[in-house]
């Protein structure tokens, strides 16, 4: 999906971060070395692999983002990495699958799990629209501020005060 956008934009970069998870033995080359052989040559200076980033480092690329994408084919629990870019007001593209459709809550952020085609689509419609990214931000905003640790303990809170009273009055 990126090389058809970089093809369109020599300016556009691409920054893969991550690795895969101690606790996974791999077997044969990693995930990151695939994807690092399969980027194609005319646009391999548009690409950085950075590996594992520890917090201080996270923060720092994700604030330099224009765009966090995050094209999970599954998630067992919610992302932290997404919850990390969200907090910062980053606009996200994040597949459709049901753990992003519970934390991400404006449509404009998610493609077709899979689709070469849908994610290349909302990657130009979000890349070309300065107002769209700019709703994408504040949407991810709130959307941190839904899951913040002051506002779900309130609602534990809540949620054990009901769970009393209605132990008390019945």
């Amino acid at each position: 999906a990126f090389a058809q956008v970089a093809a369109e934009d020599p300016d556009v970069r691409l920054v893969i971060a991550g690795a895969p998870s101690p606790r996974h033995q791999e077997h044969g080359p990693s995930y990151v070395d695939v994807l690092r052989e399969r980027v194609p040559a005319k646009i391999r200076r548009q690409v950085q692999f950075v590996g594992f980033l520890p917090d201080a480092s996270l923060s720092k690329y994700v604030g330099l983002a224009d765009l966090v994408v995050f094209p999970y084919a599954l998630a067992i629990a919610s992302s932290g990495a997404l919850a990390w870019a969200q907090g910062a007001g980053r606009a996200v593209l994040v597949s459709d699958i049901p753990t992003f459709r519970h934390d991400v809550s404006d449509p404009a952020s998610f493609f077709r799990t899979g689709s070469v085609e849908s994610l290349v689509e909302r990657l130009r419609a979000i890349r070309r629209d300065d107002a769209l990214r700019a709703r994408l931000r504040a949407a991810s905003l709130r959307d941190a501020e839904q899951r913040s640790w002051d506002r779900v303990s309130s609602e534990f809170i809540d949620l054990y005060r009901r769970l009393l009273q209605s132990e008390h009055s019945g």
